[in-house]
């Protein structure tokens, strides 16, 4: 797979985002593997509602840097559920080699 040069802004505000749910927040990967099950798409399906309210009238400058901040929060928290879904498949897959 090829990668894009450079990162496009999206995915850098991502990993941003994330990175400042685990440092202001402490949701690390230990907290996230604590918290039910589905927590963390949930919250992220809330953001995107959030975020799809503004734009469903006509957003202005202001709206549309709020919908892109609910949609960048929420892509953080679904890279967090990614990564909690593979700590538990690692177990399985090494336990099974296929």
């Amino acid at each position: 797979m090829d990668l894009p040069e450079p990162w496009p802004a999206s995915a850098l505000a991502v990993l941003a985002e994330r990175h400042r749910q685990i440092t202001r927040y402490g949701h690390t990967p230990q907290a996230d593997d604590a918290s039910p099950r589905n927590h963390l798409l949930r919250t992220a399906h809330v953001f995107l509602l959030d975020g799809s309210d503004l734009l469903s009238r006509r957003p202005g400058p202001a709206d549309l840097e709020r919908a892109r901040r609910k949609a960048i929060q929420a892509a953080a928290l679904c890279l967090a559920e990614i990564e909690r879904i593979d700590r538990e498949l690692k177990p399985a897959a090494a336990g099974n080699p296929s």
